[in-house]
This record gives C-alpha cells, sequence and structure tokens, in this order.
C-alpha cells in the first residue's frame, strides 16, 4: 500500500555559524516539534554550498546529494567530512525541547544514507534508530505527542492537534520563518 506524506527540507542554522545550515528532509513534519539532535554518516563527505533561494546564506548536506537536490552547476564551497559536523550546536527547528550539554547538536548516526533525502537526518524520540543515538549520546527525550496521538499543551500554537493534522501547519509555520527550504508530497 502506497502512503502520502508531506516531504520537507528544513534548514537548520548553525548556532557559531547562522549564515550556514544544516539541510534536514523528514516525510514525518509533526516530528520536528520533538527535534533533540541530527544524525550524519561519519564516513559520508558533505558539501557547503549557497543557498539558492536565499543570498549570502549557505547549506550544508551530503556531496552525493547536492545535484539530485539543486540541480547542475552549483558550486561547492567546502568539502567536509561527517567527522567534522559532529558535535557542532544548531538552532532547532522549534523552540519546544531544552537542549541540555547535547541536544540539537550533530551526532553520529551509522543509520544515515545518502539515497534520499540530504544525508542529514533529523532525530526525535520517535524511531529506533532516534532512541539508539539518545540514549548512546545522552539526548534530551521530550515526547511532544501524548498517548491519545494529540499534540502535548506545552507546544504553543500546535496543542491539542492530531498529530497528523498538525503537519500543514507545521510547514507553514516554517515557511513564514523562513527555515522551510522545499515542501512536497511523497509517495512511499
Amino acid at each position: 500500500q502506497t502512503v502520502t506524506d508531506p516531504s520537507v527540507y528544513v534548514r537548520l542554522p548553525l548556532v557559531d555559524e547562522p549564515d550556514t545550515a544544516l539541510l534536514v528532509w523528514t516525510t514525518t513534519p509533526w516530528t520536528l516539534l520533538a527535534n533533540m539532535a541530527a544524525a550524519v554518516g561519519v564516513d559520508i563527505t558533505y558539501a557547503r554550498v549557497a543557498d539558492p533561494r536565499i543570498d549570502g546564506k549557505d547549506l550544508i548536506l551530503a556531496r552525493e546529494r547536492v545535484e539530485p537536490l539543486l540541480g547542475e552547476g552549483v558550486e561547492i564551497i567546502e568539502e567536509l567530512s561527517g567527522g567534522d559536523l559532529i558535535g557542532r550546536r544548531y538552532m532547532p527547528p522549534f523552540g519546544f525541547v531544552e537542549s541540555g550539554e547535547v541536544g540539537h547538536t550533530v551526532r553520529a548516526g551509522d543509520f544515515v544514507s545518502t539515497e534520499e533525502g540530504t544525508g542529514i537526518v533529523h532525530l526525535a524520540p520517535y524511531g529506533e534508530d532516534d532512541m539508539m543515538v539518545a540514549r548512546r549520546d545522552g539526548l534530551p527525550v521530550d515526547q511532544m505527542i501524548d498517548s491519545t496521538g494529540h499534540v502535548v499543551d506545552t507546544a504553543d500554537g500546535f496543542a491539542g492537534m492530531w498529530f497528523k493534522d498538525a503537519d500543514e501547519r507545521i510547514v507553514a509555520d516554517m515557511r513564514a520563518r523562513g527555515i522551510l527550504f522545499h515542501s512536497e508530497l511523497y509517495e512511499h
């Protein structure tokens, strides 16, 4: 059975370099409310490129994903290894999760691939890989969806919404704040 979900590419600016953002991809926008970290593959080569949509800003994504996502002829400003990115702190898409010492940082994930997406995986406490990294690295785990499938009261602007109904509002909110790079429908 084919399921259609919103597929979003989101800019997460680096704290110490706010003009450079990690470009992350997810087909579950509702999980961005509980973002706790971003994972990269240690052995993957990443590229810093000029953001084609915002002058003076750069994006970081897997080198192999630059052409499929941004087209041909995009200039690579710098190449980095996944290891170079580990520990870098970024600004989360939403401020609902306390970061502590290690939250909202780039972590290593052996499950990260360059087959689709950007080669940078957003982590939230809903997936097996995400929770493995959270336990290993001591990440903050804040559930933003209650046991009935509704967004918790602390998520201002989204509280009480059925989690899948929140997707559209989450995408609109990120677009309004300029951190949404691209949104489309994704069949899988």
